[in-house]
């Protein structure tokens, strides 16, 4: 059975000024039990936020939200100068030591079409989801977002949904496949099984959103950039996270094809290995032959050695027996 996958989505994207006016939307995708607790076991990606927070940040911050610490000007200006220095400074290892995928889709902004663009994006996006999950073999997959009190936050969630919930029509999926995708959730950032993978998207995405439009990816006012350094040092940290596959949509033939090149592959692989086999079977086959003649030939050589040993004490024991005759005979004399 494959693994199930959460993504999470900012559903208000971002437009990169520098990039012909794009829009861009980002997903972060994580493994299901990666970043959603047990009944009994708080999760890995929950534990290791936690230990970094408690590793650097006095009990009372401990509780914020990472992202807000990150870029919330009226949380992080009442935090400890060095204590924010450390807790930036640190983030790079973290991240890349986190086990996520980034998935983005862009397409060209056009404001008097906006619609048109938002839906393009997402579809394109849910489109890259569909991809990973099948090519990794995934049972299922699922969409989370974070509530927000906007109304125009509400209204891109509703477009949002209403692409992923036509995405049989939409994105050209077949129906055997359309629900593989099957879940959708808009929950607090608070919320205990899904809160941390929202504060680790809000944060990813602003960072993404920043480097993006030419911005440093950590304000001035959180931290110098004498102490920072003059480079991207998260970005750079997240940028072999990011999912390479081409958007795919999957027509039921070209899934057919894909199925039929990967099953003669496989049948090709497995006649190489029958062929791999053959040959060891026989080259162990002789090797049994060589060290049953070379068995015989110690046992022929322990026989050997054990007659000239009885031949020697034969001949020990004729020469002790002369010896002593020798010596009556002097004696005699």
């Amino acid at each position: 059975m494959g693994k199930k996958y959460l993504m999470f989505v900012d559903e208000r994207g971002f437009l990169s000024k520098n990039i012909n006016d794009n829009i861009t939307m980002i997903g972060v995708i994580f493994e299901y039990d990666y970043c959603v607790n047990s009944k009994n076991k708080e999760c890995e990606l929950k534990s290791k936020l936690k230990e970094y927070k408690k590793g650097i940040l006095s009990e009372i911050n401990c509780k914020l939200f990472l992202d807000d610490i990150v870029f919330d000007k009226n949380v992080y200006k009442n935090i400890d100068i060095i204590e924010k220095k450390r807790f930036v400074n640190h983030l790079p290892a973290l991240l890349k030591n986190l086990k996520f995928t980034i998935i983005s889709s862009s397409a060209k902004h056009d404001s008097n079409k906006t619609n048109d663009s938002y839906s393009l994006v997402t579809r394109r996006l849910l489109k890259k989801f569909y991809s990973f999950v099948i090519r990794k073999n995934g049972e299922s997959g699922g969409v989370i977002m974070e509530a927000r009190n906007e109304r125009s936050s509400c209204i891109m969630q509703q477009n949002f949904f209403n692409v992923y919930y036509e995405r049989n029509t939409n994105l050209s999926i077949p129906s055997n496949i359309k629900d593989k995708i099957n879940t959708f959730i808009v929950c607090e950032k608070n919320n205990k099984t899904y809160g941390t993978g929202i504060e680790l998207n809000n944060m990813l995405n602003n960072i993404i959103c920043r480097v993006s439009n030419g911005i440093r990816e950590i304000d001035r006012k959180l931290i110098s950039y004498n102490e920072y350094g003059y480079k991207d040092k998260i970005f750079d940290s997240i940028k072999h996270k990011l999912y390479k596959e081409v958007e795919i949509g999957i027509p039921s033939n070209h899934l057919q094809s894909i199925q039929y090149n990967n099953i003669e592959t496989f049948n090709k692989e497995v006649e190489i290995l029958k062929e791999q086999l053959a040959l060891k079977d026989t080259s162990i086959i002789e090797k049994d032959k060589e060290i049953s003649s070379l068995i015989n030939e110690i046992q022929l050589l322990s026989k050997q050695l054990g007659e000239v040993l009885i031949n020697k004490r034969g001949e020990n024991i004729i020469s002790r027996i002369f010896s002593e005759i020798d010596v009556k005979i002097n004696r005699t004399n």
